[in-house]
């Protein structure tokens, strides 16, 4: 169910002959960092809260913060369980949490999205939903039907007239 760099055969070589350092520095430094720029983001978030109204973010920022937030958590849990996973022995469960945590790193950022950005979600309405069923049920960017009265203000000397 996961990647590791030694395979486990049995009389195989030994488990050093297998080690990738530079995979291993990338998911430390992943992880660690991640969590860092994380931690002091949502340090500086609570403080501006705290302040007045006119000085607070935005919904629009928060919302984009914590979606931020929510995509970068899984990347980091995978990052932080496999590097764990290759130097000591861990449980099948740990190695389940790691694959599915790998797996939403990758996939979860198209969720996120779509239940939680109302841009990306109507994009995606417009993209699947014909325009008559957008229309009727006024969802995504449906086109609301304008009609225009015609007024004759000017009449020209050939019997037409000008039309706003």
């Amino acid at each position: 169910m996961s990647w590791f760099f030694n395979p486990l055969l049995p009389n195989g070589r030994d488990a050093s002959d297998y080690v990738n350092l530079e995979h291993t520095i990338n998911n430390c430094i992943v992880s660690v960092a991640t969590t860092l720029i994380y931690a002091y983001l949502c340090i500086i978030l609570f403080a501006k809260s705290k302040n007045i109204k006119s000085e607070s973010m935005s919904e629009t920022q928060k919302q984009v913060f914590f979606q931020s937030v929510l995509i970068c958590l899984f990347n980091a849990i995978a990052a932080y369980i496999y590097v764990y996973m290759q130097f000591f022995g861990a449980p099948p469960f740990v190695i389940l949490i790691g694959q599915v945590a790998w797996q939403w790193s990758h996939g979860s950022v198209c969720l996120i999205y779509i239940t939680m950005n109302r841009t990306v979600r109507r994009g995606v309405i417009d993209l699947f939903i014909p325009v008559s069923i957008r229309n009727k049920h006024k969802i995504g960017t449906y086109r609301k039907e304008i009609h225009r009265l015609s007024i004759a203000t000017n009449p020209t000397s050939q019997g037409t007239s000008d039309v706003f």
